[in-house]
Formats: C-alpha cells, structure tokens, sequence
C-alpha cells in the first residue's frame, strides 16, 4: 500500500502516480488533485478522513485482497490523465 495524504487541492507528487504504474494501491485523500484526477469519483482508493484512510491501509496490510483489487482495477483513470496519448491529443488540438 502507498499512503498519499497531501491535502493539496492544486498539486501531486509523481510518486503515487509512479505507484499506481506498477500496480501498488495507492490510498489518497478526497478533495486534493488525486481526486480531482479520479472525476471526485467514489473510488476505493479515495479517503475522505485520516480515520478511514487508517483503516483501509490497515485491511491492506492484513492482506485484504479485495480492497488491493479494488483499488487497483480503479486507479487507471488517474494514470490515464498522465498518458502520452492524451497529451498528444491535447497538443494536437491547440496546434492544429
């Protein structure tokens, strides 16, 4: 499990990003950029307090499967906002 708990609203680390690329969970806080990235979707890696965020990297360690899943199956829309294509797209479209 990755702990990610910045409050920022404007800024991530490539860190939890570079974590979701190899397929580690990555838990991170509701409201900052992270969550932004995720369309402030309810997804399982989204925590809306320490508490929960707590308790999730808690199940995680004792070997919960599920939730690791869970969180791993859902983590692609925020490294899809990373990708090569998309910024392709995103050039082409100002450039062209």
């Amino acid at each position: 499990v990755f702990i990610y708990p910045s409050m920022e609203p404007r800024h991530i680390h490539y860190s939890p990003v570079e974590a979701m690329v190899v397929g580690t969970p990555v838990l991170y806080r509701k409201g900052t950029l992270t969550d932004l990235l995720a369309g402030r979707a309810d997804l399982p890696g989204a925590c809306a307090t320490t508490e929960e965020m707590r308790g999730k990297a808690k199940r995680l360690i004792a070997g919960d499967r599920a939730l690791a899943e869970a969180i791993r199956a859902a983590q692609g829309r925020i490294v899809d906002a990373f990708s090569t294509d998309l910024a392709r797209r995103q050039w082409a479209a100002v450039l062209d």
